[in-house]
């Protein structure tokens, strides 16, 4: 064997060992993907109870903020007849 073809040899060796190890990291990181897509779906599933409790949360705040609204309103009367019957 000549220097030329043991130089041929290592390089086609680098070459294989090369290709196995992104074949490693290629396939690591398919089943990474799987995950984030199965967790992706998971939290997609989770939204939809999660949407519906927070609108039902706004439609009670709203109607708090209705009641303090009277509230405010009447106590600005009852301020403007205080003040008129101070003066």
């Amino acid at each position: 064997m000549s220097a030329g073809q043991i130089a041929a040899l290592i390089a086609a060796g680098a070459f294989v060992v090369l290709v196995v190890l992104l074949a490693i990291v290629l396939f690591k990181l398919g089943r990474t993907l799987d995950e984030a897509t199965i967790a992706i779906r998971k939290a997609h599933e989770n939204t939809d109870p999660l949407l519906i409790g927070a609108n039902e949360t706004i439609t009670h705040v709203n109607t708090q903020l209705e009641r303090v609204d009277g509230i405010t309103a009447n106590a600005q009367a009852v301020s403007g007849n205080v003040s008129a019957l101070s003066s």
